[in-house]
């Protein structure tokens, strides 16, 4: 029965407020959402210089040290970039 004139009351409410969503108890409506659908079949945006640069160092590395673990090479690659000048990074663009 509660649960009955609840209903009612919020739908007497919608109706006064001309259809839109009623403000929450402090005293704000809430906001729709505007987020975008993504298309499945949209392109991959292409890779920055950096992981351009780390695709082609991590076989490397890899070959020299197998065993070592994915934050290390991570770490040893990302030093390498910043000691790279800006023209050797932009050869990976």
């Amino acid at each position: 029965m509660d649960n009955q004139r609840y209903k009612n009351e919020i739908a007497e409410e919608t109706k006064r407020n001309g259809g839109k969503a009623l403000p929450h108890a402090n005293g704000k409506v809430p906001k729709q959402s505007s987020k975008k659908t993504k298309d499945p079949n949209a392109p991959k945006k292409p890779l920055t210089p950096f992981f351009a640069y780390m695709q082609s160092r991590r076989v490397e590395i890899k070959a020299e040290t197998p065993n070592m673990p994915a934050t290390e090479l991570t770490a040893k690659v990302a030093l390498e970039w910043n000691a790279m000048t800006h023209d050797q990074k932009m050869s990976y663009k």
